[in-house]
C-alpha cells in the first residue's frame, strides 16, 4: 500500500462524481463477494438516510479531499494498525 489512509470523518469526492462522500468505515466487503474495498462512506451532507446506500470505494478513487478530520495521538495508534493491517493481505 503506497498511500496513507485517510481517517474516518474525512471529506472526500471520488473521481467522476459531483457528490462529496464522508468517509465512516475500513476495508468493507461486498455482501456474497470476496471483494474488499478500503472505505465505506456516506453522501455528504445528508449522511446515511439509508442503510443500503453504503459506499464501498478504494484510495484510488478519491479526486479529492475537502476536510480531513481529527487526528490526534489516538487516531494515529489506531491509523498505525490498520495500515499494518492492510500491508498483512
Amino acid at each position: 500500500m503506497n498511500q496513507k489512509m485517510l481517517s474516518i470523518g474525512t471529506i472526500v469526492l471520488l473521481k467522476k462524481s459531483t457528490k462529496r462522500i464522508l468517509i465512516i468505515g475500513y476495508y468493507p466487503q461486498e455482501y456474497n463477494d470476496s471483494k474488499v474495498y478500503d472505505y465505506s462512506g456516506v453522501p455528504f451532507p445528508e449522511g446515511l438516510v439509508d442503510s443500503r446506500k453504503i459506499l464501498m470505494f478504494n484510495h484510488v478513487q478519491i479526486e479529492k479531499v475537502y476536510h480531513n478530520s481529527l487526528w490526534d495521538d489516538e487516531v494515529r495508534e489506531f491509523m498505525d494498525k490498520v495500515q499494518k493491517m492492510k500491508e498483512m493481505e
